[in-house]
Formats: structure tokens, sequence, C-alpha cells
């Protein structure tokens, strides 16, 4: 279990990596886009698109993050009054509920990506199987997570309020 941990410390490092380098190319990309375009009356065709593209990326790199962290917006005030019982009992159902989600948006992109296999974007000739790969990459992330929360829960039976702390890096 302890490599499965160290796994999730490395990916988690390597999609923090990769966030923060997909947000410098995409400031770095319209900076100069726009800088050409004032200075020069000229920019570069195809830096609006990739910086699209790279935007979906982040947003999905993004969400396996908060995930992790369980900082996504919930509204909680009626399950804070729930027994401890109660509470596990909605959680299991609402990770069920999102798993279901999350397979939903795998299903839909990855078929969507191999449709698009041979197409290309239009100003930058991007391979468009790649920006439709980013929810593949996010929904395995975040289902992955809901399955090793509820592990953690149904087969370790851990405490709940420990597998749902904001900070889940002390695993």
């Amino acid at each position: 279990m302890k490599n499965v941990i160290k796994m999730f410390g490395y990916l988690e490092t390597i999609i923090k990596v990769t966030i923060a380098c997909i947000a410098l190319v995409m400031f770095v990309l319209v900076f100069l886009n726009v800088v050409l375009r004032y200075l020069f009356s000229s920019g570069i065709t195809w830096s609006s698109e990739v910086a699209r593209y790279l935007l979906i990326w982040l947003i999905f790199l993004g969400a396996v993050l908060a995930f992790k962290e369980n900082a996504h917006l919930n509204v909680d005030v009626l399950f804070k009054k729930f027994n401890q019982k109660t509470k596990k009992v909605v959680y299991i159902l609402s990770s069920f509920l999102m798993l279901f989600v999350i397979l939903m948006i795998f299903d839909g992109s990855l078929k969507t990506a191999i449709t698009n296999i041979n197409s290309y974007s239009p100003a930058a000739g991007v391979p468009m199987w790649i920006v439709h790969s980013a929810g593949v990459a996010g929904s395995l992330g975040m289902g992955t997570l809901i399955l090793y929360n509820l592990y953690k829960i149904l087969i370790k039976k851990e405490d709940l309020d420990k597998v749902i702390a904001r900070d889940l890096s002390d695993d």
C-alpha cells in the first residue's frame, strides 16, 4: 500500500509540474501575441488556438488535483448534521454516482478522441485526439481517486472524516 501512496505522490508532482508548464506556455503565447499585434500589427495565427487547447488540459488536470484535495465546491450543510453511519452511506452512494458520471465522461472523451484520430486543428495543426484525450486523462485520475477512497472506507475500514479531510497528503 505504501507503494501506491508513493505512486500517487509522484503522479501529483507530475500533474503540478505539468499544470505549471501549461500555464507558463499559455502566458507566453498570449503575451507574445498581444505584443506582436499592438507593436507590429501582426500576430501568431495559431497561438490563441494552442492556448485554448492547453486551457482544456489545464482544467482537467486541475480538476484531478482539486478532487484529490477535496477542494471542489460542495454543499455540506445537511451532510454535517448526519451521524457517522448516515454520512458513510451518503458518501458511498455519492461516490458511486460520481463514478458513474466519470465513466460517462471517460467514455465520451475516448469515443471523441478515437473519432478525431485523423483530425487536425485548422491553425496549429494539433492532432485533435490529443485535445480530446484531456477528458480521458482527467476522468482516469478522478476515477482512480474515487476508487481509492472507496477502498479506504469499505475495505480498510478507515474513518470517513479522515478520508474526506481537505489535506490528504498525510496518507
